[in-house]
């Protein structure tokens, strides 16, 4: 057996060590992750695996109180985790969206897939070990493997109804549920299927204890009890008749937990006899639950919440921090450190850290749907309904002044100064302000009677305005005159900017355009074959530019740092729409979405991989920090197959070596190191993103932890 034991370490030395990077999301709000999660699996009390929209999953080694999110990148093969189902710490298979069946063995860093069938959903995968096991979903059909997921044949049901889960107590004995009441049994593994209950509240889960007593939930409330095998069911009163349940389970023949909408959970003590509704603190839909054991429990649903139990759902404690839950219509940043993001029901948060921590620190009366930074000190906030809310200093108080020129609705505003702003209301109506925005004047907009989208100013005389049937009007006169300028297109403008009054982009459709000489002339920028269409866009210069669109599927963020010419997907966590994107340099930028959650673009360093392939590391194996997000400190363990020199550092997310932790050479065994959160002069360091590398013999590993305060 090798020893394991623990170091302690002094400080050693700092040592710059540069590094090439290359850019990619994390998330900030919230933290670990936004994405709804629609599935759950306990391996044990300790070991919990969770998955869901946009490739989404996270592994808890503690019973869920600590989450770590090993895969949340969007893959276009998988699309949204629909279900998973481990049969070990390493081996497990997940249905995506669509026709696709995905399969890991590596406890979930990776996955490919391994099986595309014609129908077109998959909703749920049982495996009964390593090579048998099943799925269904849309269509006629359950399919079966015998070898772990490479080949599947097909056995029919009577009915064509969505089929939303299926369960096995044994090779002999399954049960699967689905839409309109739908219940199957069978006996001989699959073979053939019994159609035993059609009719009813749709079911969406299903649980046998052993092979007698089981239990389904679905919607109005509906649990089912069975305790013949599945041949009879019997509904249970559960105290809800309102409200679906996505999931029950069991732990033992008395303990379970149901969970379903409008944060809506029910315990039970004595099998399912008598149901008690808990207070899960959240409206959110929850659409996964596991009992741990006897007394522990943990349940996760929309908007990426996550809440544990150790009392048998008395009481409840929320993993996951979100600082609001509404959409994010806008975000803007003043400098690296302070932002502002704003939404619906009129939230107006604010970072003064790059979006480590976000505060909610005012609310408009309405939607928030623009926002206007002239300088470092002063934020304007325009909501829909015509209120605006100002501050002067930098946040700390605010006011609300009613614009109120004659449209009830706005959707656009431009400060150029402090003083001088504009604001584009319904249909063609414009109001300019000289005072600070405290009051308004309508002003001549063009006379055009088109649907006006959008209005740029770049000081307080000089502005466009843009919108239906390809129109752009420009003033040099703070909106008394205004010109038309001849656009390259007809399709709707739904985007202006310009950086001087020569230099300009616009979306016109989904095409993006540029002009080098104030609108004379106007060349298309995504015309490659590479070239996504455009919904939205960010200008950081002439060559650096981001975009909200697609090439095919999926819409994402492409990214050209040469005018137009090629393009980059930029791969975000997120499986909501992009609302707003904000970039002050090629290192820093940020995203809301319509869920309202905060990204940040980040520097990873390349040449190191998070999990890299086993020949890499052959003679060591790196493990997962613990905790992971951590404050004060985490513990970061290893095992040497091999003796050599051995180092572990710690960089922060650019690069930058922030500490070296063990620097000397160790013979074969386990060892523990803890890490307080400190650089090489004993400083605490900022929240955020750090990397662990561990070097031996020649070869490495590079994992990644975040700190939060």
């Amino acid at each position: 057996m090798m020893k394991a034991f623990r170091l302690t370490l002094t400080v050693l030395f700092f040592i710059a060590l540069p590094l090439l990077a290359q850019n990619e999301w994390e998330w900030q709000n919230p933290v670990p992750q936004g994405n709804q999660i629609f599935t759950m699996q306990a391996l044990d009390a300790n070991t919990v695996y969770a998955a869901g929209n946009a490739s989404t999953f996270m592994r808890s080694t503690d019973g869920g109180n600590n989450w770590e999110v090993i895969h949340n990148i969007y893959d276009n093969d998988i699309g949204d985790f629909e279900e998973i189902h481990f049969v070990d710490a390493n081996t497990g298979w997940g249905v995506g969206d669509g026709d696709r069946i995905a399969k890991t063995t590596d406890g979930g860093a990776s996955w490919s897939v391994i099986q595309t069938f014609t129908f077109s959903s998959y909703n749920t995968v049982y495996f009964l070990d390593q090579n048998v096991g099943w799925t269904a979903g849309n269509g006629a059909q359950i399919y079966k493997t015998l070898d772990g997921g490479a080949t599947w044949s097909p056995s029919p049901v009577t009915q064509s109804n969505f089929i939303n889960d299926i369960y096995f107590a044994d090779a002999s004995n399954g049960w699967a549920v689905g839409n309109i009441g739908i219940i199957y049994r069978t006996t001989d593994g699959g073979a053939s299927w019994s159609e035993i209950q059609n009719g009813g509240a749709t079911l969406f889960s299903v649980y046998f204890i052993n092979a007698n007593v089981g239990y389904a939930s679905g919607a109005f409330g509906t649990i089912l009890q069975s305790t013949d095998g599945g041949a009879t069911w019997t509904p249970l009163t559960t105290g809800t008749t309102s409200e679906a349940f996505y999931e029950v389970h069991f732990i033992d023949s008395n303990n379970g937990v149901a969970c379903g909408t409008n944060g809506y959970i029910a315990t039970t003590s004595d099998g399912g006899a008598n149901w008690t509704s808990q207070l899960s603190n959240t409206i959110d839909f929850l659409y996964a639950a596991q009992m741990l054991d006897a007394t522990n429990m943990a349940v996760a649903g929309s908007r990426g919440f996550i809440t544990t139990s150790s009392d048998l759902g008395q009481s409840w404690s929320a993993f996951t921090s979100r600082a609001t839950a509404s959409q994010m219509n806008v975000i803007k940043f003043i400098d690296t450190n302070t932002g502002y993001a704003a939404g619906s029901d009129g939230e107006i948060l604010q970072t003064l850290d790059g979006g480590a921590t976000w505060t909610n620190v005012s609310s408009a009366a309405g939607d928030i749907v623009d926002i206007g930074i002239p300088d470092a000190n002063s934020a304007y906030f325009l909501s829909f309904n015509s209120e605006l809310l100002r501050t002067f200093d930098n946040g700390v108080s605010f006011d609300t002044v009613d614009v109120n020129s004659g449209s009830s609705t706005y959707t656009k505003c431009s400060f150029p100064t402090a003083t001088t702003g504009y604001v584009l209301g319904f249909r063609d109506h414009v109001a300019k302000s000289t005072d600070n925005g405290s009051t308004w004047t309508q002003i001549n907009s063009g006379g055009t009677n088109e649907f006006m989208i959008d209005l740029h100013f770049i000081d307080e005389n000089t502005g466009w305005l843009a919108g239906n049937n390809g129109v752009l009007l420009h003033t040099t006169d703070g909106g008394v005159n205004w010109t038309s300028i001849t656009t390259p297109s007809a399709e709707t403008i739904g985007q202006i900017y310009f950086s001087s009054i020569n230099s300009g982009w616009l979306v016109a459709g989904n095409d993006l355009y540029r002009t080098t000489d104030g609108g004379v002339n106007w060349t298309l920028i995504n015309a490659s074959s590479s070239a996504p269409t455009v919904n939205r866009f960010t200008i950081l210069d002439e060559n650096n530019i981001w975009v909200f669109g697609r090439t095919t599927g999926f819409a994402s963020l492409f990214f050209t740092n040469d005018g137009g010419a090629t393009w980059t997907e930029e791969k975000l966590p997120t499986g909501s729409d992009g609302r707003d994107l904000t970039v002050l340099d090629t290192n820093h930028g940020w995203v809301c979405d319509a869920a309202g959650n905060i990204m940040k673009r980040t520097l990873t360093p390349v040449g190191i991989e998070e999990i890299n392939t086993p020949g890499q590391i052959a003679s060591f194996e790196l493990f997962s920090n613990y905790p992971n997000p951590f404050n004060p400190e985490t513990s970061i363990r290893f095992s040497l197959k091999e003796r050599g020199r051995t180092i572990l550092t710690i960089y922060n997310i650019a690069g930058q070596k922030v500490r070296t932790l063990v620097d000397e050479d160790l013979s074969i065994g386990t060892f523990e190191i803890r890490w307080n959160g400190r650089d090489a002069a004993n400083n605490k360091v900022a929240s955020g993103i750090y990397l662990y590398r561990l070097e031996n013999n020649n070869a490495y590993q590079t994992r990644r932890m975040m700190l939060l305060k």
